[in-house]
C-alpha cells in the first residue's frame, strides 16, 4: 500500500488528487484540492505568464507540497497542458518553477493530454465498457481546444482535435466590438462551422448513439439536470435545460448549479458547443462521468505499477486508430500487415540484442502499417511525403517525441541514414539509436514482401552466433526479387548491430 498524488496544471486552475494505492483495494481517493488560477489567460494571450501568475503558480505548488508531506505521499506526478505546451518560453518558465519549488513538472502534448483522461473514463469501468458497445464519441472540452474521439465496437477509430475550447471561444468573442455582435450567435457560428466539417471527414454519414463528455462543468450541468441517473441524461434532457438556460445570466446560472462564478465567462461556450455536437451527432445518451485528468495520471501509474489490472487494452486502441489512418491514406492493407507481421517476428527475436521495450516495439508497428501512406500524395516522394503526414497527424497516446520517431523511422526505411548530425540536431543519443534499429528491421520486413504479393506465408527467426538467421516459408519459388534486394536492405541491420542477417526461404506446399 502507498500514497499518491496526481497534480494538473491546467488551464484555469491547480488540482492535486490524493489516492491510496493497493493491490488489494486498488485506487482510493484520500482527498482533491484545487486552486483557481486563470494560467490560460496568460498563455493564450500574451504567449508567456506574468511575473505575477508565476508567483501564484510557484506558491501553490508549495502549498501542494506542504499536503503531500501531510499525507506521506511517497511518490507523486506533476503534469501541465496547453496553459504551459502554448507558452513561447516554455523551457524559460519549467526551470523558473524547478528552482522556486524544487517541482519537475512535466508538460504533456495534446495527445498524451487526452489519452491520459481518455483513461481517466476508462476507470469508470462499468460504465465505460457498457456505452462503448455502440457508436460513441469521447468530447473533451478543454480551456484550450476540444478533442473528439470516436469509438466503434469497443475500439478507438479516431480522433481529432479542434481549437474550439472554452476559454479560447470566450476570449476570441471579447475581441470583437460588443456593439456589432450577437454574443450567442457568433459562438454558434464559430462552432458550427469546424463541428460540420468534422462530421464531412470523419462521421462517414453515421450517427453516433452515445456521447461521453469530458469536463468539470458539463458533468455539474449534467448532475443538475439529473441527480439520480449516474451522470446520464438524454437528449431531450439537455435540449431542454439549453432552452431555459443560455440566454440567462451565465453568473445566476452557475450560481443555480453549484459552481463558482468564475467559470460563468465558459458557461455560454460549453451550453453551446455541447448543443452543437449533439446536433450534429444526433446522440441519444450523453453520460458526463466528472473524471479529471488527475484522474487518469494516478490510473495510468497504478497499472504501471502493478496496483490494479489494466481492464482495457489502450495499446490496442492506438492500432485501431493506426488502421484508420491508414485506410484513410489508402494504404495497401494486405501489404502493411504482412511487413509489421514480420517486423514482429525479428523484434522479438532480437529481444536481447536491441534492448528496447514493448513501447518500442508499438512504435515500430505503427511505422509498419504507414510506411507507405505518402503514396496518396504522390508517387515521386513517398519517403517525405509519409514524414509529413504523420508529423501532421495526430496519434492519441504518443507524445510527440514518439511520433518524430516514427516518421523519422519511416523517412530512412528508403532514404540513406548518412548523416548522424543531421539527426541528433533534433533527437538525443538515446532516441537516435531508436531511430537506426527499428530503421534497420523495418527495411528487411518490408523487403520480404517487396513485390506486394505476399509470397511468404510464415517467417521464422533465429538469432545465433554473430548471426540472424531468417526461415522464410514461401508457397511459390519465385522470389528473385526479394532475394535480390535482400543484401542491400540488410546491411544497415549488419552496421547497427554488428549481426549478419542471412535469408532462407524455404517452399512449404502445405
Amino acid at each position: 500500500m502507498m500514497t499518491f498524488a496526481a497534480i494538473h496544471i491546467g488551464s484555469y486552475e491547480l488540482l492535486m488528487k490524493i489516492f491510496e494505492l493497493s493491490k488489494g483495494k486498488g485506487m482510493r481517493q484520500l482527498d482533491f484540492i484545487r486552486y483557481r488560477l486563470k494560467l490560460g489567460q496568460d498563455s493564450y494571450n500574451y504567449r508567456k505568464l506574468s511575473y505575477e501568475t508565476m508567483n501564484v503558480l510557484c506558491d501553490k505548488l508549495k502549498e501542494f507540497q506542504q499536503i503531500m508531506k501531510e499525507y506521506s505521499v511517497k511518490d507523486f506526478r506533476v503534469f501541465a497542458t496547453s496553459s504551459i505546451r502554448e507558452l513561447d518560453n516554455e523551457r524559460l518558465t519549467l526551470d523558473q518553477i524547478r528552482a522556486k519549488t524544487g517541482i519537475k513538472v512535466e508538460v504533456l502534448s495534446n495527445s498524451e493530454q487526452r489519452f491520459l483522461e481518455y483513461m481517466s473514463v476508462a476507470a469508470q469501468e462499468e460504465g465505460f465498457n457498457k456505452i462503448i458497445k455502440k457508436r460513441t464519441a469521447i468530447a473533451d472540452v478543454g480551456g484550450g481546444s476540444l478533442q473528439i474521439s470516436l469509438f466503434d465496437k469497443d475500439r478507438l477509430v479516431t480522433t481529432q482535435n479542434i481549437k474550439l475550447g472554452t476559454i479560447w471561444i470566450s476570449e476570441k468573442v471579447n475581441e470583437m466590438d460588443y456593439r456589432s455582435v450577437k454574443y450567442s450567435e457568433v459562438i454558434e457560428e464559430m462552432i458550427q462551422n469546424d463541428l460540420e466539417c468534422f462530421k464531412y471527414l470523419y462521421l462517414n454519414g453515421q450517427d453516433i448513439k452515445n456521447l461521453i463528455v469530458v469536463g468539470e462543468l458539463v458533468a455539474r450541468i449534467v448532475k443538475t439536470i439529473e441527480k439520480d441517473n449516474d451522470n446520464f441524461i438524454t437528449r431531450e434532457q439537455y435540449m431542454k435545460f439549453f432552452k431555459e438556460n443560455a440566454l440567462k445570466n451565465p453568473e445566476t446560472v452557475v450560481e443555480s448549479i453549484g459552481i463558482s462564478k468564475d467559470y460563468s465567462s465558459m458557461l455560454r461556450p460549453t451550453l453551446i458547443l455541447l448543443k452543437n455536437l449533439i446536433d450534429q451527432t444526433n446522440v441519444e445518451t450523453i453520460w458526463a462521468p466528472g473524471t479529471y485528468l488527475s484522474d487518469g495520471i494516478a490510473y495510468q501509474y497504478a497499472v504501471q505499477n502493478k496496483f490494479i489490472k489494466d481492464q482495457h487494452n489502450f495499446e490496442e486502441d492506438i492500432i485501431a486508430e493506426t488502421n484508420d489512418i491508414s485506410k484513410r491514406y489508402r494504404c495497401n492493407e494486405k501489404h502493411a500487415n504482412a511487413v509489421k507481421e514480420y517486423s514482429d517476428v525479428l523484434f522479438d527475436t532480437c529481444r536481447k540484442l536491441h534492448g528496447l521495450s514493448g513501447r518500442e516495439r508499438l512504435l515500430l508497428q505503427i511505422a509498419s502499417k504507414l510506411h507507405d501512406c505518402g503514396k496518396y500524395i504522390n508517387m515521386s516522394d513517398v519517403a517525405g511525403n509519409s514524414y509529413n503526414i504523420i508529423i501532421s497527424t495526430e496519434i492519441i497516446g504518443l507524445s510527440h517525441r514518439e511520433r518524430e520517431i516514427v516518421a523519422n523511422i519511416i523517412y530512412y526505411n528508403t532514404m540513406e541514414m548518412e548523416d548522424k548530425a543531421e539527426i541528433l540536431k533534433n533527437f538525443g543519443e538515446e532516441d537516435y539509436l531508436r531511430i537506426c534499429k527499428l530503421t534497420s528491421i523495418l527495411r528487411i520486413a518490408n523487403v520480404l514482401d517487396r513485390s506486394h504479393k505476399q509470397k511468404v506465408k510464415k517467417l521464422k527467426a533465429f538469432l545465433k552466433e554473430q548471426k540472424l538467421t531468417i526461415y522464410a516459408d514461401c508457397l511459390s519459388s519465385e522470389f528473385s526479387l526479394e532475394k535480390g534486394m535482400f543484401n542491400s536492405r540488410a546491411s544497415l541491420f549488419e552496421e547497427v548491430f554488428g549481426i549478419k542477417p542471412v535469408l532462407k526461404f524455404r517452399i512449404n506446399n502445405n
